[in-house]
């Protein structure tokens, strides 16, 4: 791990919340519903990141600072990042009480410019976990990320968890394939949920090729 990123991972391991911030946040947690707010976690124990990931991650690191003085004035609290190579549909995932964001490497690599409003997203959850709200896809979300001037989530049936869908640059996904009979490669909006078989071998009676998975592209929306 590269000494910069080690120092930002330890700086979210010494982080303490204030006292003051656990009050408030337990304050509003019960106006919010009499629920009793979570709190923070101690960090998980995940591998470190790769060598070759530092530089994606430290531009990360950027974005959120960035981020965090301009739309959360400070107030979330430091974080580790890191990249899980196993995401493919969610362009990132968080555990607020656990301050733990994971990035999708494919999206990151391929659609750049997509990583400040994947980090912006993800912060929001941090942001409303830490002030003692529902962290998840609620009013004050979507609110949130209109400060950014353009709609995150649109509410209803669609792709996404709970018939939500994210609607943010680098949102377009395709998945690619290949016929190993005859070199055909193309994309598809959604996995193939069972082998299928190339189509034009099959009609220049090639025989059945089973498509094969090339890999998840995205495509800047």
């Amino acid at each position: 791990m590269s000494a910069d990123l080690l120092a930002r991972w330890r700086e979210a391991e010494a982080w303490v919340p204030p006292p003051e911030l656990l009050t408030d946040a337990g304050r509003a947690a019960r106006r919010a519903g009499g629920r009793k707010w979570a709190g923070f976690a101690p960090l998980p124990t995940c591998p470190p990141p790769r060598a070759e990931w530092a530089p994606l991650l430290l531009a990360a690191y950027a974005d959120y600072d960035q981020l965090n003085a301009l739309h959360f004035d400070g107030l979330c609290p430091p974080v580790r990042l890191t990249i899980n190579p196993r995401l493919r549909s969610a362009a990132g995932r968080i555990f607020p009480s656990r301050r733990l964001i994971e990035l999708n490497f494919h999206r990151l690599t391929q659609v750049p410019d997509s990583r400040a409003e994947t980090v912006f997203h993800e912060m929001i959850h941090l942001w409303l976990h830490t002030r003692g709200l529902p962290s998840g896809h609620t009013t004050e979300f979507v609110a949130k990320m209109a400060e950014r001037g353009h709609e995150a989530v649109r509410f209803g049936r669609g792709p996404g968890v709970n018939g939500q869908r994210h609607d943010y640059p680098g949102s377009s996904r395709r998945v690619a394939y290949r016929c190993p009979g005859c070199d055909l490669e193309f994309e598809v909006r959604r996995r193939y949920g069972r082998p299928m078989a190339c189509a034009r071998c099959l009609r220049d009676d090639r025989g059945t090729q089973i498509l094969v998975e090339v890999g998840v592209r995205y495509l800047p929306g």
